[in-house]
């Protein structure tokens, strides 16, 4: 008889009871840690950090120059009102001048130390450089960079076009590694102490139904800036994975779709959001204490966020076949009007 990998992993299930029965204290514990697991929004590390660390407004953040790419909407904008209130300069980039413009407006209402409109459209990587040079000429320096620009993306694996595979990995992974290429270069050049590189990814990275290319694309940049964090390290500049789950914004409406250049369309929500001022509430938190990574997420997924981590092979028998679900809505969803 041959004893396949799940059944191995389904008898391990009443094993680990009998040892947690056992040893009743460890039971407590776990038992603590997962009860604290489904009532946070995000990793426990985190939450400490929100209630006991350095507090965003009286952190450095108050003397910090931070560019924000995506700054028009979503976390981009939610993020750059949040660090106005600590009091940080802000240079603010998207394609949509008018509406970074209007973000710019609030943010000198809420007492932002300055604030520059700097629209560029990051595909253009030979912009890159001397959208920096405008910077440094009217700040000296950047100190922080938060790469979160990108688009998600709404199709099947079957049905895509290649070419959408390449155009969404050259926005969300390729134009953010040659932006932080030239940022971070000019950070070591000037000797800059201190400096953060932040990129905003995916819970998705580790896998999720109609968004194959998109969680590749997050999952790459994981990867290489892993890589990248040991060689910058000794130049004293952090990088900060901010990896949110479902949060409110346009991200459904300007998906990817199967077919090139198209775009989802309507904000077709079928997910539980968390608030846009809250995600860039726990990423300034992480910033002021320079955290290495911070998971967002609506309560309870921040249990299934562990237990993947943790117990990958357990954690897919009970999420496969909801995501399975899940997959099935979304097609139920984004296949009408099409």
């Amino acid at each position: 008889m041959s004893l396949s990998y799940k059944s191995l992993q389904l008898a391990s299930i009443p094993l680990l009871f009998f040892i947690l029965f056992c040893s009743p204290l460890l039971s407590l514990f776990l038992f603590g840690v997962i009860l604290t697991l489904l009532f946070i929004d995000c990793d426990i590390s985190t939450k400490l950090l929100e209630i006991f660390g350095t507090k965003p407004e009286s952190s450095d953040l108050r003397n910090c120059v931070v560019w924000i790419t995506g700054a028009s909407s979503g976390i981009g904008e939610q993020l750059a009102y949040e660090l106005s209130r600590c009091g940080s300069s802000l240079v603010l980039s998207a394609r949509n001048k008018e509406q970074l413009e209007r973000v710019a407006d609030k943010c000198k209402e809420l007492k932002c130390a300055e604030c520059m409109v700097l629209p560029f459209d990051i595909l253009s990587t030979d912009q890159h450089q001397s959208c920096l040079d405008s910077i440094v000429d009217k700040f000296g320096r950047v100190d922080i960079l938060v790469n979160n620009a990108g688009r998600s993306q709404r199709s099947t694996f079957l049905s895509c076009d290649l070419q959408v595979d390449r155009d969404l990995f050259e926005l969300d992974y390729f134009a953010q590694v040659s932006l932080t290429r030239v940022v971070a270069n000019q950070m070591v050049d000037s000797g800059l102490k201190g400096g953060q590189i932040v990129f905003v990814t995916s819970v998705a990275k580790t896998g999720a139904p109609f968004q194959s290319a998109y969680c590749a694309a997050k999952a790459a940049l994981h990867g290489a800036f892993e890589s990248v964090r040991v060689e910058l390290n000794s130049a004293g500049i952090n990088v900060l994975f901010a990896v949110p789950g479902p949060v409110e914004s346009k991200i459904s409406e300007n998906a990817f779709t199967s077919t090139p250049g198209q775009s989802a369309g309507l904000n077709k929500v079928i997910d539980r959001r968390m608030s846009g001022e809250r995600a860039a509430r726990l990423m300034s938190v992480s910033l002021a204490n320079r955290s290495p990574e911070v998971w967002i997420a609506e309560r309870p997924l921040s249990f299934f966020i562990y237990m993947g981590q943790y117990m990958p092979t357990l954690s897919k028998l009970i999420t496969v076949p909801l995501l399975e679900k899940r997959f099935k809505e979304y097609l139920a969803v984004f296949s009408k009007n099409e």
